[in-house]
């Protein structure tokens, strides 16, 4: 079998010294290199391919974000993560879009070699290479430009609190996955990642936040065509719906707050692959939606006949790649598809999966004509917390909820 091509960058070889030594273990199944300069790893990598590239930050000449915004730009499939020991804002802010995670030092052996392997892991999740290229060299995910802006109004009023800004993040897609991305870096050293906005938005700071508001690239408004934008806000407008049944469904439950946490924001997140699609792709994009609305097909079919895999499968990858947490990832694949629950009982991914569920069905009832969703369930999935006939209770539910 081919080996893992791992490249790592620091400008002190005592510490290159160090990785060495700490990853001897790991020489059967990587081809592990070491270079001390930025320089260095772009001439090696213009011989020969890489699937990580691991780079300090501070180097003399050219930096760590220098020198993954190259490798970004030139190499957009190889996975890109900074090891860095210092934690001043500005060093990380300028991490945040050439990088795909962020790493503080000193690093325990175990989580570098866990963040590394996750994101080998991921590929293989995603057959098709242009996808993973597209997700791989991805810096950002837009919003439509009406929440971008109530967001940069937001952010800007001195009135602003924590709840008001959470509040402006969490009716957008591209907004809540950009801020949870950098909350879960480790520059925060958070014992267990978070997949809570309030949280996210008291952890960054008001100081932080207005910073990435002025960082080109960070948070960026869609620039696309008038029936595009469109699909962008019933995305947006679904992704609410869904995000607040399934935390109705996890509390009535009585699933811990982070279960119920991770199933909000699951359900956020379900549809950031097909934001992805439509601001990257628009054209195949339409196709698969022709192939929806003429021929009748299901969206994740149509989707994968067009481009090799589904929107479950391409945000599911991105948040992955990322770094968020495991739940909020399984929720985000599997919400057009039943999980394997196994008898465990109701789970964050099961909630968003029902939720995607009732908010379409409901959405047809009421004669609502959007089709990008359309999906199916059936008993399997709903056996391990009393069958079918608890829909009716869900769907009593969601008319409360957007009845009331």
């Amino acid at each position: 079998m081919e080996k893992t091509q791992v490249l790592f960058v620091d400008d002190e070889e005592r510490l290159l010294s160090g990785l060495r030594r700490m990853l001897r273990d790991q020489r059967s199944v990587w081809d592990m290199h070491f270079v001390n300069s930025a320089k260095a790893a772009l001439d090696l990598m213009a011989t020969q391919n890489f699937d990580v590239v691991i780079s300090d930050m501070r180097m003399p000449e050219m930096d760590g974000a220098q020198l993954l915004s190259i490798v970004q730009k030139e190499y957009p499939n190889t996975t890109r993560i900074i090891l860095s020991g210092y934690a001043e804002n500005e060093t990380v802010l300028r991490t945040v879009g050439p990088s795909h995670q962020y790493l503080a030092k000193p690093c325990e052996p175990e989580v570098l070699k866990r963040t590394i392997e996750q994101a080998l892991e991921l590929r293989a999740t995603l057959s098709s290479d242009e996808l993973k290229q597209l997700v791989s060299g991805l810096k950002n995910v837009p919003s439509p430009s009406s929440t971008y802006q109530k967001f940069m109004s937001e952010i800007a009023s001195p009135r602003a609190t924590t709840e008001s800004v959470a509040a402006v993040l969490g009716c957008d897609i591209g907004l809540a996955v950009q801020t949870l991305k950098l909350t879960n870096s480790a520059y925060f050293s958070l014992p267990q990642r978070i997949s809570a906005l309030g949280q996210a938005v008291r952890l960054l700071g008001f100081e932080t936040i207005r910073s990435l508001v002025t960082l080109a690239n960070f948070y960026i408004a869609f620039e696309g065509n008038a029936q595009h934008l469109k699909v962008l806000e019933i995305l947006n407008l679904r992704s609410i719906l869904i995000a607040r049944l399934a935390r109705k469904i996890c509390v009535a439950e009585k699933l811990p707050v982070s279960e119920i946490d991770a199933a909000f924001c699951g359900g956020m997140l379900a549809h950031v692959g097909t934001l992805i699609l439509v601001t990257n792709r628009p054209d195949k994009f339409d196709e698969a939606i022709n192939l929806v609305e003429i021929n009748g097909q299901r969206i994740d079919a149509a989707e994968r006949a067009v481009f090799g895999a589904t929107h479950a499968d391409l945000g599911a990858y991105l948040l992955g790649l990322w770094g968020f947490p495991d739940p909020v990832v399984e929720a985000v694949a599997f919400h057009h598809a039943d999980t394997n629950s196994n008898g465990t009982g109701m789970t964050p991914a099961l909630a968003v999966r029902i939720a995607q569920f009732v908010t379409r069905k409901i959405n047809e009832e009421r004669g609502g004509s959007e089709r990008l969703i359309k999906s199916d369930i059936d008993g399997v999935a709903l056996e391990a917390v009393g069958g079918d006939g608890r829909m009716a209770q869900w769907e009593a539910m969601f008319e409360e909820m957007i009845d009331g």
